[in-house]
């Protein structure tokens, strides 16, 4: 195989300014492409572009100033992706957040953040509507996004300057773990997360054939760089709020996705359902790639899953601080 190679600058001088315009040259050039497909729904790229445009205008109409930080608590789906971009689209600061932190963690981030409004995204998690009822959001729709908390505004924000750079404008704050203490808000630039995509995208030669499947929540770094690949390439998210490996099964025989990426329990998890329904051997359909990052690989089973499989198991190690 070739080496690949790359030029920083001109990867630099050719960035778009705002994570929301990668989808931009598709909307023209192949605007019925699906773009996002969840359970029971998807987008093509002229819908992702329509819908994240009257999104935008509604957070605008919401008190939703460039420079405010908004929290979106959502699992992964067509909604969220939708609020992510429309947040770009405004210059704000999209805190995504994990529907499963308790009360205590997700207060804890919206006290240090900063925040203007909450969004959560009541129809996919039972989760997410409990937490818009504790903090007094009204469910509504927005554009065409159907049951939405919307939380009060808090008037004591501060927005913070905008800046035209892309390497000066923060578009993601996005908390650590808190492994070695209180979880830290990592400031994520728009040139941060178009450099992390556009690398990552050439050294797995994404193409707008691929069918990437993401279900590592977008709340984390690796599933917003996902996010931002596949449709940087013209490519189709395929949206999975939550890991399992029968429906991952079924996305590789019947939907024919062509990249996964995981945790090393989601391959755990795969295995042990393919030993106890009894298959014979996971067909892995158009899966060309697969990957790993958020924790220790143990060799055993990245071996395990090669041989089960019939490709490489890559190794990523995606820390959220290593882009700043």
């Amino acid at each position: 195989m070739a080496e690949l190679t790359f030029d920083i600058d001109a990867i630099v001088t050719s960035l778009l300014r705002r994570i929301h315009e990668v989808m931009d040259r598709h909307v023209v050039g192949m605007p019925e492409q699906v773009a996002l497909i969840e359970d029971g729904a998807s987008w093509s790229y002229r819908d992702l572009d329509r819908h994240v445009r009257e999104i935008a205008d509604h957070l605008t109409s919401l008190q939703v100033r460039p420079g405010d930080r908004i929290m979106i608590v959502s699992e992964n789906c067509i909604a969220l992706a939708a609020l992510l971009l429309a947040a770009s689209r405004i210059d704000a600061w999209a805190i995504v957040s994990n529907p499963r932190l308790s009360a205590r963690e997700l207060d804890q981030i919206r006290d240090h953040s900063g925040w203007r409004r909450m969004f959560f995204v009541c129809g996919t998690s039972k989760e997410a509507t409990a937490h818009a009822s504790r903090c007094g959001a009204e469910v509504r729709s927005l554009g065409a996004l159907a049951d939405i908390g919307v939380g009060p505004v808090n008037v004591s924000a501060t927005a913070e300057p905008t800046e035209r750079e892309a390497a000066k404008q923060v578009a993601v704050l996005i908390y650590t773990s808190g492994t070695t203490g209180t979880p830290k808000g990592v400031m994520l630039t728009h040139e941060n997360l178009l450099i992390s995509a556009m690398t990552t995208a050439q050294f797995r030669r994404l193409e707008s054939r691929d069918k990437v499947y993401v279900v590592l929540p977008i709340s984390h770094i690796v599933g917003i760089s996902l996010l931002i690949m596949t449709l940087m390439v013209g490519g189709m998210v395929r949206l999975a709020s939550r890991y399992d490996p029968a429906a991952l099964v079924r996305a590789m025989t019947e939907e024919g996705i062509t990249v996964l990426n995981g945790v090393p329990a989601t391959y755990q998890r795969l295995l042990e359902y393919k030993d106890g329904s009894g298959l014979e051997r996971l067909d892995r359909g158009a899966l060309r790639l697969i990957a790993v990052a958020g924790a220790p690989l143990d060799l055993d089973l990245k071996a395990r899953i090669e041989r089960e499989i019939g490709l490489p198991l890559s190794n990523g190690y995606g820390i959220t601080d290593y882009l700043v």
